[in-house]
C-alpha cells in the first residue's frame, strides 16, 4: 500500500503552521519533513519482507535485501525454507549477522540452503517519502505533519534568535516574544505526535519476538516432522 506523497506533507504542514508558514522557505519545510520522516522510523520503522534465493552456501550479503541500512534494520523473522503450507520459522540461534572485511552477511549456523530454496527474510527499514511515492501509512501521516511542523517551528525560532542579537529596543522585545512563542509552539506539536503515537518520547518501542514451535522434545528425541536432521 502506497502512503501520502511529499506534496500532501507540504500542504498539511503549512495548514499547521498557519501564518507562521509564510516565514520559511520551501528548503526550510522540506528539511522539516525529512527530519520528522527520519525520527518516525526509530518508532514505526517501515517492516518488508524480502526473498532471498539459496546458492548451496550458508551465507548471504545483506545487501541482497533492497533497503537494509547497516546500524538500523533489525530481523525481525526468517521463513525457512519458504512456501511451505505451513510457515516454518527460524530460531535466534539458527542464524547471525555476521560481518567481515566486505561488509555484513546472513550466516545459516545450522542449514545449507540450496538453489531450489528460498528464505524469506522480514526486517525493518526506514521510510521514504518522495514527490511520487510514500511508505509511511495514512494512518500515521497526521502524526507525522505535527512532527514536521515540531522542527519547522524550532527553524523559526533559531532565526528569530538571529534577528534579535543586532537589534535593540521594541524590534528585539518582538523577535524575542516570537522566539518564545515559536519553540513554545514546537514542544506542543512534538507532543501532538507522540499523543498521536500513543508513546512516550524517548520510549523504545516494544519488540516483536517471533519463535519457531517446532522445537525438540525435553528429552532430546527428534519430532516425527521437520527433525533436526531436516534442519
Amino acid at each position: 500500500m502506497i502512503g501520502p506523497f511529499l506534496p500532501e506533507y507540504q500542504t498539511r504542514l503549512d495548514q499547521i503552521l498557519k501564518e507562521q508558514a509564510g516565514d520559511l522557505t520551501t528548503a526550510d519545510k522540506n528539511a522539516a519533513i525529512e527530519n520528522a520522516v527520519k525520527e518516525h522510523s526509530k518508532y514505526r520503522a517501515q517492516v518488508i519482507v524480502g526473498d532471498i534465493a539459496g546458492n548451496d552456501t550458508y551465507d548471504y550479503e545483506m545487501d541482497l535485501l533492497a533497503d537494509w541500512e547497516q546500524g538500523f534494520s533489525v530481523i525481525k523473522k526468517i521463513e525457512y525454507p519458504a512456501d511451505e503450507r505451513e510457515p516454518v520459522y527460524l530460531e535466534d540461534e539458527d542464524w547471525i549477522i555476521y560481518e567481515d572485511t566486505v561488509g555484513e552477511k546472513l550466516r545459516f549456523l545450522n542449514d545449507t540452503p540450496t538453489a531450489l530454496q528460498t528464505i524469506r527474510v522480514t526486517y525493518s527499514a526506514r521510510h521514504d517519502v518522495t514527490e511520487t511515492a510514500g511508505t509511511i501509512p495514512r494512518a500515521h501521516f497526521e502524526a507525522v505533519c505535527h512532527y514536521a511542523a515540531h522542527f519547522a517551528l524550532l527553524a523559526l525560532a533559531n532565526r528569530y534568535i538571529q534577528m534579535t542579537e543586532p537589534l535593540m529596543g521594541a524590534d528585539s522585545v518582538d523577535h524575542k516574544s516570537k522566539t518564545t512563542e515559536a519553540a513554545g509552539r514546537a514542544n506542543a506539536e512534538k507532543k501532538s505526535y507522540f499523543d498521536h503515537l500513543g508513546v512516550k518520547e524517548g520510549e523504545t518501542p516494544a519488540g516483536m519476538a517471533f519463535k519457531d514451535h517446532d522445537v525438540n522434545y525435553p528429552w532430546g528425541e527428534d519430532r516425527l516432522t521437520h527433525g533436526r536432521r531436516w534442519r
